[in-house]
């Protein structure tokens, strides 16, 4: 929030980031109908998935803020 500019940009990048990252994780998912570990170890890694699709558009944003903006 240093700028107007850096916002604007931040919001729109992030946006598809967003999307980008809910399609790969909608696709791990259905990957994850058709692969079975065992229950635990799914659940397990359901969780970890998620938490990375979550977490990637934050750190994505964040790095072409600061190639962008130096």
């Amino acid at each position: 929030m240093k700028s107007q500019e850096r916002w604007d940009f931040a919001q729109h990048y992030s946006m598809k980031e967003m999307i980008r990252s809910g399609v790969l994780c909608t696709i791990s998912s259905l990957l994850g109908l058709l692969i079975h570990v065992g229950e635990i170890s799914d659940f397990l890694i359901s969780i970890a998935v998620i938490i990375f699709f979550a977490l990637l558009p934050i750190i994505r944003t964040e790095i072409a803020l600061r190639s962008k903006f130096k």
